[in-house]
């Protein structure tokens, strides 16, 4: 349907679709807190570092997220036009005195290797804050709010997602010195991405979440009966209250991982998303994948070592560096997504939920899920008795939303292809190394495979994780799919979400249509062992759910066996 849908740019200026980090247009709920914490977290991490813009803003058209750059100095109209010449920009560096303090600053945070600060920060007090603050929400007996009470919840839930999203890209910093190695490492040694990346292994994983699982895993092993626990004619839902209600170390176990998955989204996006209680055969089937399947990947010496041995020895010391560095932040990305994004945005679909219900009740709304489609004004009115809008005009939202494909939206909107970049080479010193160790990293995170000739069997995409896999294709539309993921399969997604680590100890492997060797599909296969193939634009399109591949994570193939 969406090839029926106009779309128009929604101010002056280029505009570009986000394909990478959402898979479908949101729902009408909480978009501000969204672009709001988008739009300031840009910002102050943009003017800290010193890069010479003043934030990205993001606008929904149909529902679909299209972003933008915002100058630091001239207008939007102007970033679809030939950028100066570099000696221009050079000497704009230099009299602007916008770009001079983004330049001082530039030089101060690389000199002070501010990375460091902003992780000590981030571990330290920006996420331990965040950590209690969600718990304090999700503490509150919701069930037991009238409906005043109730709406203040959920705006105060609302406002922690718009925290949460600056504190989050606030700290996107450390993509500087991943991006910094990353550059470093391609120019110098002749490796692969892929080579070049695995020396990050065992440095990117959410640690608080596998070391949950694993102790539940270790403890479902020490009890005699313990894999049974898992079956025995108890439904999913059974069988996880019965491992919480336990009065011993399985018991404990149990409840210290549930606590941190049951109210966090299984796939990161919005707020039709669901979170991990309402899907118990998904949670169920990560702990049965998690009685099998290898930990995430120990620290690679030999990866490193490999890395460094290629490289010049006049650099070897520069590189040694700045790999150290990455490893030092890499978790960080996976981290604040898995840890907190999720959950502030589960907190809020939990509340959703509960109004969704009332108004379901007083025949408010046909379904509580369509809850999703309402604003808070609405929302607000509806619990106070207003007839409008009806469940019918809500009923109608849900399904032109639901009609709609992000594949199918424009990528560009007040253009017809992709602005040009302006030269990094205008950038020296510290914002040029600012510069180029971004702009390297956002190209591995979004760079698709390059279309090009193979045997109709055989699917290309880009290398991302080692080793060779052959198992069941799964293909997954979303989290309503969720359930039907079997140990062993291989997961064939459009893009995989933080959230969708949930289903990591489960598959066997991972393919993707979009990404690059820094997505978070690779990442995350990189850290559990599991052979990955990404960027291959058609996986989705050209492979039968249920039939036989073989994927390759060296060659970057994914073979069509049967």
């Amino acid at each position: 349907m969406t090839g029926n849908v106009k779309f128009e740019a929604p101010g002056e200026g280029p505009w570009e679709l986000d394909a990478s980090h959402f898979d479908r247009p949101f729902p009408r709920y909480g978009v501000g807190w969204f672009t709001e914490g988008f739009e300031r977290g840009q910002a102050k991490w943009f003017e800290r570092v010193g890069i010479p813009m003043k934030s990205v803003q993001i606008a929904l058209v149909h529902g679909m997220p299209y972003g933008q750059p915002v100058p630091l100095v001239g207008s939007p109209k102007n970033l679809a036009k030939p950028p100066p010449p570099a000696w221009i920009m050079k000497v704009m560096m230099f009299l602007h005195p916008a770009m001079r303090r983004r330049k001082a600053n530039a030089e101060r945070w690389v000199a002070q290797k501010g990375w460091r600060e902003d992780f000590r920060r981030w571990d330290e007090e920006v996420k331990p804050a965040l950590l209690a603050r969600f718990a304090a929400l999700e503490a509150e007996p919701i069930e037991q709010l009238d409906d005043a009470a109730m709406v203040d919840h959920l705006w105060r839930c609302g406002e922690a997602v718009r925290d949460n999203m600056i504190a989050h890209f606030d700290t996107n910093a450390m993509v500087v010195p991943v991006g910094g190695y990353l550059r470093r490492a391609h120019e110098w040694t002749g490796a692969s991405i892929v080579e070049i990346v695995g020396a990050l292994a065992g440095s990117g994983a959410c640690d608080d979440l596998n070391a949950a699982l694993s102790r539940l895993a270790r403890s479902l092993r020490e009890v005699d009966d313990g894999p049974k626990l898992l079956n025995g004619g108890r439904t999913p839902s059974q069988a996880l209250a019965h491992l919480r209600e336990r009065d011993d170390d399985l018991g404990d176990a149990a409840r210290a991982w549930l606590s941190l998955v049951e109210h966090r989204m299984v796939s990161a996006g919005d707020f039709a998303t669901p979170i991990g209680k309402e899907m118990p055969e998904v949670l169920l089937g990560q702990v049965r994948g998690a009685l099998d399947a290898p930990p995430p990947a120990a620290a690679s010496a030999s990866a490193s070592d490999a890395i460094l041995d290629r490289a010049p020895a006049e650099h070897r010391e520069e590189l040694a560096f700045w790999l150290g560095e990455a490893r030092r932040v890499h978790r960080g990305r996976d981290e604040r997504s898995t840890l907190c994004d999720s959950w502030a945005m589960g907190l809020v679909r939990r509340a959703l939920l509960e109004v969704g219900r009332r108004l379901a009740d007083r025949r408010a709304l046909h379904d509580a899920e369509h809850v999703v489609d309402l604003e808070h004004a609405e929302i607000e009115a509806l619990l106070s008795g207003a007839d409008e809008p009806s469940a019918d005009a809500v009923a109608a939202r849900v399904a032109h939303r639901q009609s709609l494909r992000i594949d199918d939206a424009p990528m560009y909107l007040g253009v017809d292809s992709a602005p040009p970049l302006p030269p990094l080479d205008a950038f020296g010193g510290a914002l040029g190394e600012i510069m180029k160790a971004l702009f390297f990293y956002m190209e591995h995170m979004e760079k698709d495979a390059e279309e090009s000739e193979s045997p109709a069997e055989v699917i290309r995409g880009l290398p991302a994780s080692h080793g060779t896999y052959r198992g069941p294709a799964r293909v997954i539309g979303g989290p309503d799919d969720f359930g039907r993921v079997e140990h062993g399969d291989v997961l064939v997604v459009r893009a995989t979400m933080p959230a969708y680590n949930i289903l990591l100890p489960v598959v066997g492997a991972i393919v993707t249509d979009r990404g690059g060797a820094l997505c978070h599909a690779a990442i995350v296969s990189r850290e559990y062992g599991l052979p990955c193939v990404v960027g291959t634009r058609e996986a989705t399109k050209r492979i039968e759910d249920g039939s036989m591949v073989e994927v390759d994570g060296d060659a970057g193939t994914v073979t069509l066996v049967g």
